[in-house]
C-alpha cells in the first residue's frame, strides 16, 4: 500500500525521521528551504539521479535504498544531515533508539542506510521511482 506523501511527517512510526530528513533539505543555490516538502524531495531526487545513480553505482549497489544511503554518506550538497558520530548518537537518543552503547553503535552504523530508506519511501510516495 503506497503511503500518501502529505502524511509522512505524521507517520506514527517514522514521522520524526521523515521530518528530520525533510527539514534537512535546502536549495544550495539560495541556502534556503524549499517552498514545500514535495519540491524539496523532487529536487533531491534529481540531484541523486544526476550525481550518483549511474550504471556503475547501480551495479555496485543494486538496492536503491542502499545506493541512496551511500550517496548521503558522501554528504551531497542540498542536504544538511548529521555525519559526526556524536551528533548521530544525540539524534538517536532524542528519538529513543540509543539507550545503550551497543544500540548507539548500531544506530550510527545504520544511519546513512536508514536515511536512504526514508528518502526512497518519500520518492515513492511522490511517484518518482
Amino acid at each position: 500500500m503506497a503511503r500518501r506523501f502529505e502524511n509522512l511527517r505524521n507517520d506514527k512510526r517514522n514521522g520524526k525521521q521523515y521530518a528530520y530528513l525533510l527539514d534537512a533539505i535546502y536549495n544550495p543555490e539560495t541556502g534556503k528551504a524549499f517552498a514545500s516538502d514535495a519540491e524539496a524531495v523532487r529536487y533531491m531526487w534529481e540531484q541523486f539521479k544526476e550525481e550518483y545513480n549511474h550504471e556503475y553505482n547501480r551495479r555496485r549497489y543494486p538496492n536503491l535504498s542502499q545506493r541512496v544511503g551511500e550517496w548521503f554518506a558522501g554528504l551531497p550538497s542540498g542536504v544538511d544531515i548529521a555525519y559526526w558520530h556524536s551528533d548521530i548518537i544525540e539524534i538517536g537518543k532524542a528519538w529513543g533508539y540509543c539507550q545503550t552503547d551497543r544500540k548507539a553503535e548500531k544506530f550510527c552504523a545504520d544511519w546513512f542506510g536508514a536515511l536512504g530508506w526514508l528518502f526512497v519511501n518519500m520518492a515513492q510516495a511522490l511517484g518518482l521511482c
